[in-house]
C-alpha cells in the first residue's frame, strides 16, 4: 500500500468543487438578468391584457353605466348585459410576486382604471414600457409601470357632418 498518495484524491476533489463553485458564481448574474427580462416580458404581456380588458369594459358600457369595473373579477364576467361578456380570460398573477396582488388605480367613483406591479425591482427595460422616460441616470422600478385602458378611438367625422359644420 502506498502511503504518499493518500490525500491527493481528496485535494483533487476539493479543487474541482472550488472551480465548479466559481463557475456557478460567475454565471449567476447573467442567469438572474435573463430571469428578470423574462419576468418583465411577461409583465408587459399581462399588463397589455389588462389594458385591453379595461378598454373593452369601458367600450361595452351603456349610457349611465360605470365605465370602469369595481373589481378585477368584473373583467372576467361582465353581467351588465345579456349575454355576459368576458373581457379577460383569467385573472393573471403578477410575474414578480407570483400572486394576483396588483396595485389598483381607481377613478373618483371607485372604478379600476389601471393596474401595476407591487415589485420594487429596478427595471432592466427602458423602451416600450408604460412609463415616461425618467431621464438620464434615473432608475425606474417595475412598480412604476402602470397599465391603463387605451384612449377611445374617435371615429372620423363623415363628409356630411363636415359640410354642415359652421
Amino acid at each position: 500500500m502506498r502511503t504518499g498518495s493518500r490525500g491527493f484524491t481528496y485535494l483533487g476533489l476539493l479543487l474541482a468543487l472550488a472551480l465548479g463553485a466559481a463557475a456557478l458564481a460567475a454565471a449567476a448574474p447573467s442567469w438572474q438578468a435573463s430571469l428578470q427580462r423574462a419576468r418583465e416580458t411577461e409583465l408587459l404581456f399581462r399588463g397589455a391584457a389588462f389594458s385591453e380588458a379595461l378598454a373593452a369594459y369601458r367600450d361595452a358600457s351603456a349610457e349611465g353605466q360605470p365605465t370602469a369595473p369595481p373589481t378585477l373579477d368584473d373583467l372576467l364576467v361582465d353581467t351588465r348585459r345579456a349575454p355576459p361578456r368576458h373581457h379577460l380570460r383569467r385573472l393573471y398573477a403578477d410575474p414578480f410576486t407570483g400572486r394576483a396582488d396588483w396595485v389598483l388605480q381607481r377613478d373618483e367613483a371607485g372604478g379600476i382604471i389601471g393596474i401595476g406591479s407591487r415589485a420594487e425591482v429596478p427595471a432592466l427595460r427602458r423602451n416600450g414600457v408604460p412609463v415616461p422616460d425618467p431621464g438620464p441616470g434615473r432608475r425606474v422600478t417595475v412598480s412604476q409601470w402602470v397599465f391603463r385602458a387605451a384612449a377611445p378611438v374617435e371615429a372620423p367625422a363623415s363628409a356630411a357632418e363636415e359640410a354642415t359644420a359652421p
